[in-house]
């Protein structure tokens, strides 16, 4: 239940107030060693992060969702939101080789699982393919 309305908080504006929900949630879930939720907490707080411009912190809390999700079966919806974070901390980082692939692993899980917000990931794919092949020029 904390979870989601930290992810409120993150889709309203209000990051700071998420990432005060999250800590210490975090430290209960090791504790009880809950993998796919600490995916999912990993994950938010990597948005959460990147949402203040973190993107050291945001990066680390994704190698430690994606750690997690290694060792437990997860949906393809949330390794593909691994995938599309990861794909835009690259891009933040300008390296558009890499940021593409991820996009590009995230796209066909979220073709049939998000039909709604396919579009806008199409166009992070592109846009990500297109400044990459203009960086090669």
């Amino acid at each position: 239940m904390e979870l989601k309305l930290a992810g409120l908080y993150l889709d309203v504006g209000e990051p700071d107030k998420g990432m005060k929900i999250i800590e210490p949630i975090l430290v209960e879930v090791r504790k009880a060693d809950d993998k796919l939720l600490l995916v999912e907490l990993y994950l938010l707080e990597s948005k959460i992060n990147y949402k203040v411009k973190n993107y050291a912190k945001a990066k680390a809390s994704l190698t430690a969702s994606r750690a997690n999700a290694n060792n437990v079966y997860c949906q393809p919806s949330i390794i593909a939101e691994i995938d599309l974070m990861s794909g835009i901390l690259y891009a933040q980082d300008q390296d558009y080789k890499t940021s593409y692939s991820y996009f590009y692993e995230a796209l066909e899980p979220l073709m049939y699982l998000f039909n709604n917000s396919v579009q806008q990931k199409i166009q992070e794919l592109f846009f990500a393919s297109s400044t990459c092949s203009c960086a090669r020029s």
